[in-house]
């Protein structure tokens, strides 16, 4: 069964790259996307599926530490500004790619990716339980259907 087949692949895909969600990718196009850049592969597979897509969501996330505040509080309120910052530059990434894939779809990249500042609401854990510091500084792309 071919959409079970691709159901597997995106599963193996998550896990592989410790991704939240994947949709809309077939093997083919997994192939394609590791010979370029991630951003032009990113928005030439989602292109390909735009009627489909009702935005995709660019999450910053963060781990918990922030140095210049002394409360969890503080801490959480910088580290969401500091994620939406690193949503947006992502969002400024892909927009600055001169790849085809992104410039013959500048309007529909304006209009569908949305930045989001997570903050810490999502860290990523240990096998022990501890926060994965490292890791918790991310960014997600999470692609909603219409």
């Amino acid at each position: 069964n071919k959409d079970a087949a691709f159901e597997e692949e995106i599963e193996r895909l998550k896990s592989e790259l410790e991704i939240e969600s994947v949709k809309l990718i077939s093997k083919d196009d997994y192939e394609k996307f590791k010979k370029k850049s991630l951003y032009d592969s990113f928005v030439e597979v989602a292109t390909k599926y735009k009627a489909d897509i009702s935005e995709v969501k660019v999450e910053g996330h963060a781990s918990t530490n922030y140095t210049n505040e002394d409360t969890v509080t503080g801490k959480f309120l910088a580290n969401k500004k500091l994620s939406l910052k690193r949503a947006n530059s992502m969002i400024n990434m892909i927009k600055r790619n001169k790849a085809d894939s992104i410039v013959n779809n500048k309007d529909w990249i304006n209009d569908t990716f949305k930045p989001y500042g997570k903050s810490s609401s999502e860290t990523i854990k240990n096998d022990d339980g501890t926060e994965n510091v490292r890791a918790s500084r991310r960014v997600e792309f999470v692609i909603v259907s219409k």
